[in-house]
């Protein structure tokens, strides 16, 4: 990932989905945006799809991560609660 774009994409959807690298923004940044840009429903929204992707196609690499337990690191995300 060389452009910057990509990696602010990156990691914005990191931050958004599983807590990815949120230590390194300032707290008060990210309870501004819950605020501002809510993800009501968007927890259970993106498990649900994630596991439904793993059940029709069980050797992808989303079904290898659903195994792993991305559904409940999704879950866990602390800055983006219902």
């Amino acid at each position: 990932m060389s452009e910057p774009e990509i990696r602010l994409v990156h990691i914005g959807a990191g931050v958004d989905v599983i807590a990815y690298r949120a230590e390194d923004l300032h707290p008060e940044s990210i309870k501004a945006v819950a605020q501002e840009l809510p993800r009501l429903g968007f927890k259970e929204e993106v498990v649900r799809v994630l596991s439904q992707q793993a059940e029709r196609k069980p050797h992808s690499p989303i079904a290898g991560l659903t195994a792993l337990g991305l559904p409940q690191k999704i879950r866990d995300n602390p800055y983006f609660s219902e």
